[in-house]
């Protein structure tokens, strides 16, 4: 009898060991995955776009570190928003009036739509007279409604940087119309000479 209880004793003893070193090894795992979850770095948003001429077609893809090192008028850090800052549509007002035309139930008749494409149109105006090579990196600030005697137009504010193999970059502040891509008004020149041509590497 005294043979049996050990018996029994031991194989509890046993299977509580094992059963204690399964439940280790099932929680190690967890904490393995946790860490590396943490030491995986979050993504860096892109925000320039490089509008490049392609066989009489424009493409949009995000900009090079070897191409953003030529830019020389940089996006400005966004507004937050304020009392003196009025919506509407998830857009900011600018012009006329934009406290009343804020209440979305006030009547706003609007010249024009925007379009999904509009960073290709806005392509083919500013590079539709640059040599070969040339390219823009393009930021975008913001979209508005501007408010003009009463009607609106759907706009958005862009950074241009023009990028020349050749020497010679340009740059300035531009509205853009939201349906057409056509300039409305440019501010904010400036121009950067280059002495050297340069060469753009992929990174």
């Amino acid at each position: 009898m005294k043979t049996s209880r050990k018996k029994i004793i031991t194989l509890s003893l046993g299977i509580l060991c094992i059963g204690l070193g399964i439940l280790i090894f099932f929680h190690r795992p967890e904490k393995v995955t946790s860490n590396l979850k943490e030491e995986i770095p979050k993504a860096t948003p892109i925000l320039y776009d490089t509008l490049e001429k392609k066989a009489k077609s424009i493409t949009v893809r995000p900009s090079t570190k070897a191409e953003l090192k030529f830019i020389s008028l940089r996006m400005k850090p966004a507004k937050s928003e304020g009392s003196n800052q009025y919506t509407r549509e998830n857009r900011l007002l600018m012009g006329d009036d934009v406290e009343r035309f804020s209440d979305s139930n006030v009547y706003l008749p609007t010249l024009n739509k925007p379009s999904k494409d509009w960073k290709e149109k806005l392509g083919h105006e500013l590079l539709r007279f640059q040599g070969e090579g040339v390219k823009v990196a393009l930021a975008h600030e913001q979209s508005y409604i501007e408010i003009v005697r009463g009607k609106g137009r759907y706009v958005e504010l862009v950074v241009v940087n023009y990028i020349n193999p050749t020497g010679g970059n340009r740059a300035y502040r531009a509205l853009a119309d939201s349906e057409t891509g056509a300039i409305i008004d440019t501010w904010d020149r400036t121009e950067v000479e280059h002495k050297k041509p340069f060469i753009f590497t992929q990174h």
